[in-house]
């Protein structure tokens, strides 16, 4: 599940999310550029340092992502492409 704040908090889905059983969950801070990943444990989220699927993946490579492709979803795809065949550099 990723999660984006544009003018509120999703803070208070996360007990939905949880209740549903979503393992994992992005949340994206827009107007602050934060990102967290979270990890369901016990019936929360805990803080994870990196992507469970795609463990090269961290929030702050993502942000570094976005800060140069922008938030158009092909420009994305491309860059992610682009890194998984340059072999998942990590900057």
């Amino acid at each position: 599940m990723i999660e984006v704040d544009h003018w509120g908090s999703s803070r208070g889905h996360l007990p939905l999310y949880a209740a549903l059983g979503i393992p994992k969950v992005w949340r994206y801070r827009a107007r602050r550029g934060r990102l967290w990943f979270g990890r369901l444990d016990g019936g929360t989220y805990t803080v994870i340092d990196r992507s469970l699927a795609l463990p090269m993946l961290t929030p702050e490579l993502v942000l570094f992502a976005l800060g140069r492709c922008g938030p158009h979803e092909t420009a994305w795809d491309n860059w992610l492409r682009g890194w998984a065949a340059a072999g998942m550099p990590i900057t």
